[in-house]
């Protein structure tokens, strides 16, 4: 089955901006945060009027990168806006233009709820973009072993999309491999107006090495993101390791 694969530039990569509610005092991830939001927003085809809306975005500050975007998480916190899961999207129909979530997808318990609210809040040709777990050989191996004994395994044989536990907390890290490679063929079938297209790889041997977020080496921020940039001019070996990819779904406009 062909799958459509966007280009990505890494030159649309924002230079300025404090995205202090992350982790303010880490520059990699500060950079690694930005480089997320501009790849997110250079997934937007939409340029009218309608609400942009992160989802699970509990613990960051977009607005400093992007201050049109309402913040929502399962729970209350520092940044949210709004507290709702993905299953039910509180927007009237057709007044969102963007949605997008950072590693938020595969904790949603059930996706096609999520769907079904994607086709009524997005307007015609509005977006919904996701970055989440990668499914090249290393980062399965990699993120299977990773995930050991934290409730997020990367269960590539599980059938169904719904996840067994209410808890938002766990999830399944090969959900976004799950239905839209896997199961490619019954996500078209049951979801015709929205079209899904692969997009560009991010989180490569820097991140790796940074330890992630909970886990920090000590290796110097500054050094991280060089490295960063260094694999951004190597597409090959990035593509090979990277642990994550951006995923884009759009409301097919009426024929």
């Amino acid at each position: 089955m062909a799958h459509s694969h966007l280009p990505y530039n890494s030159n649309h990569l924002l230079g300025a901006g404090d995205a202090s509610g992350l982790v303010s005092t880490d520059p990699h991830l500060q950079y690694l945060y930005r480089q997320q939001i501009s790849l997110v927003r250079s997934l937007v085809t939409y340029t009218r009027e309608g609400a942009v809306v992160e989802l699970g975005g509990a613990g960051a500050n977009p607005k400093a990168l992007w201050p049109e975007v309402v913040v929502t998480d399962v729970r209350e916190g520092e940044g949210v806006d709004r507290v709702m899961g993905g299953e039910t999207i509180e927007w009237p129909a057709e007044s969102v233009a963007v949605l997008f979530s950072l590693n938020g997808f595969h904790h949603f318990r059930d996706p096609e709820a999520h769907f079904r609210e994607l086709q009524r809040v997005l307007v015609p040709g509005g977006n919904e973009s996701l970055i989440e777990p990668n499914w090249n050989r290393w980062s399965r191996f990699f993120l299977h072993a990773a995930s050991r004994g934290i409730g997020e395994p990367y269960d590539v044989t599980v059938r169904e999309w719904r996840l067994p536990s209410d808890d938002p907390m766990l999830g399944n890290q090969a959900q976004s491999y799950n239905i839209f490679i896997r199961d490619r063929e019954r996500f078209e079938r049951q979801y015709p107006d929205l079209q899904v297209d692969i997009g560009p790889v991010t989180k490569g041997t820097a991140f790796h090495l940074s330890g992630g977020v909970h886990h920090r080496s000590r290796i110097p921020g500054t050094w991280l993101i060089k490295l960063e940039r260094v694999e951004y001019r190597l597409p090959v070996l990035r593509d090979r390791i990277a642990l994550a990819r951006a995923i884009r779904i759009t409301k097919r406009k009426p024929a």
